[in-house]
């Protein structure tokens, strides 16, 4: 057991890049094209929170983020999607398209991730053939 923690994490930028992953494959948008959350504490010590994202919609937080400020241990962050595209499409045609082009059946939907490059998010996608991870 150990109470080491490590100082690179106490020098983390607030500015956290993420995307949603339907079954844990990279399917929202393209590579590069993440949303961008400022997570800084709010006017009046208001709880962090998105805007409703819609799925493969891109957001792009506008909240300056001062010099000198870093992402605060274990801040709580609520994450807010719109699936209502994807469900529409399910229901219309029984699967949806992906920005690649590759059909997801509406039978083949499990799960929505939030993947990201801050942990504890991780953009591990999976490969095709391999199982989920949570």
């Amino acid at each position: 057991m150990s109470n080491y923690q490590s100082p690179a994490n106490e020098f983390q930028s607030p500015q956290v890049a993420f995307k949603f992953s339907i079954n844990g494959k990279d399917n929202e948008m393209p590579s590069g094209l993440d949303h961008q959350l400022a997570a800084v504490p709010r006017a009046g010590g208001a709880a962090l929170e998105t805007p409703v994202i819609v799925f493969g919609q891109r957001y792009v937080d506008a909240t300056p983020v001062p010099a000198n400020t870093y992402l605060a241990p274990n801040t709580a962050v609520k994450i807010r999607l719109d699936m209502r595209l994807v469900l529409a499409a399910f229901k219309k045609q029984g699967y949806y398209t992906t920005f690649k082009g590759e059909k997801l059946y509406q039978q083949d939907f499990k799960h929505v991730f939030v993947a990201g490059g801050t942990a504890p998010l991780s953009l591990g996608f999976r490969q095709p053939g391999e199982q989920a991870r949570a």
